[in-house]
C-alpha cells in the first residue's frame, strides 16, 4: 500500500515540526479493534483504520470530516489503558456517561468540556475546550468552544486562520482552537485547495519547499502549500520506493478483508497478518460484516 495519496488526503498544509511520539503499532491495532468492537457499527476494516489512525497521527490533520488527531491521541491513549469497552468508553468521552446524561439531555457545558447526550451517554467527541485554549459556553442552546468574541458569519463561514488560532462563526460568536495549546508543535495554517471540503486548520510546522514528492534515503519528503511533510517509511516497516513507503512485508494487502480465526480477528497491517484475541478486551466472540469489516462481540 503507497501511503503518499492517503497522507496528502488527510494532510492539508504542514507537516510536523516537533511531533509527539507516535504511539506503539499494538495500541493503534487495539485502538481500532476496539472502535468497532465497542461502538458496535464497524466504518473501517481494521487495516484502514490502523493505515488511517497513523495518518492522522503523524500528520497532524483530523481524519477527513471525522476526529481532530488530539482527539484520535486520546482514543488511543484510552484503548492502551482499558482493560474492556466499558472503561475504554467512559475514559474517551471524559466520563461523562449515563447517569451524566439522565439530567442533562443535549449538548451542554459541564465546566469547560462540550458534552453530547443526544442518547444514553458515553460520546467520544465530547470535547474538552481548554486543551483548545477556549472555554465553554451555550449559545442560542448550543454549547461550543469559543473565546466569546462576537463575529460576522459571512467573513468566518468556514474555519480560517487568525494567526495561530483556527476561527468560525457560529451564530455570531467565534469557536476558537489556538493551535500550539491543542496540537503542540503545530499552528495554524491555511488550505489552499479551493475545493468544497477546503478549510483551515491546525498542521504541524514544516521547512519551506517546492516540487515533487521525493525519497530521501527511506524518507518521503512531500511539499504541499509550500512547507515539508516527511514519512520515515522505516516506523512503517517499510522502505521508500517511488515517493511512496511501501511495506517490505508482502504477506497480505492492506485492501484484504478482516476474517475470524477462532475467537480472534485476523487483519493484515504493514503488509503482515496479525491477529487480535478478543478475549484481551473482555469479549468472547468474532464475526465479520458483509464489507469484510471485523468485531468481536
Amino acid at each position: 500500500m503507497r501511503w503518499v495519496g492517503l497522507l496528502v488526503a488527510l494532510y492539508g498544509c504542514a507537516p510536523p515540526a516537533e511531533p509527539l511520539p507516535i504511539p506503539a503499532i499494538d495500541a493503534i491495532i487495539r485502538t481500532c479493534v476496539m472502535q468497532s468492537s465497542c461502538l458496535g457499527d464497524p466504518y473501517f476494516t481494521v487495516s484502514r483504520c490502523v493505515e488511517t489512525f497513523e495518518g492522522s497521527l503523524r500528520t497532524g490533520s483530523a481524519i477527513f470530516f471525522g476526529p481532530e488527531s488530539p482527539m484520535v491521541r486520546r482514543y488511543v491513549d484510552c484503548a492502551a489503558r482499558s482493560a474492556d469497552c466499558a472503561s475504554a468508553i467512559d475514559c474517551a468521552s471524559l466520563g461523562y456517561g449515563a447517569d451524566y446524561c439522565a439530567h442533562n439531555p443535549g449538548i451542554t457545558c459541564d465546566r469547560d468540556v462540550v458534552v453530547y447526550c443526544a442518547g444514553s451517554g458515553g460520546n467520544i467527541f465530547n470535547d474538552d475546550c481548554a486543551a483548545r485554549g477556549s472555554h465553554c459556553r451555550v449559545i442560542d442552546g448550543r454549547a461550543l468552544c469559543t473565546d466569546g468574541c462576537s463575529c460576522t458569519p459571512t467573513t468566518y463561514d468556514r474555519p480560517i486562520c487568525d494567526g495561530d488560532n483556527v476561527i468560525y462563526c457560529t451564530r455570531g460568536i467565534r469557536e476558537v482552537t489556538h493551535c500550539p495549546t491543542w496540537l503542540p508543535g503545530s499552528g495554524c495554517r491555511q488550505d489552499y485547495s479551493g475545493g468544497w471540503s477546503s478549510r483551515d486548520g491546525c498542521r504541524f510546522h514544516g521547512a519551506p519547499c517546492a516540487g515533487a514528492a521525493r525519497c530521501e534515503g527511506d524518507v518521503v519528503v512531500s511539499c504541499n502549500a509550500g512547507e515539508e511533510l516527511r514519512i520515515d517509511c522505516t516506523e512503517l516497516e517499510a522502505r521508500c520506493q517511488a515517493a511512496g513507503c511501501v511495506f517490505t512485508a508482502t504477506e497480505c494487502k492492506e485492501a484484504d478483508a478482516d476474517v475470524c480465526d477462532g475467537a480472534s480477528l485476523s487483519f493484515c497491517v504493514h503488509g503482515r497478518q496479525r491477529t487480535f484475541p478478543c478475549a484481551s478486551i473482555g469479549r468472547s466472540t468474532c464475526t465479520v460484516n458483509t464489507q469484510g469489516e471485523g468485531m468481536c462481540l
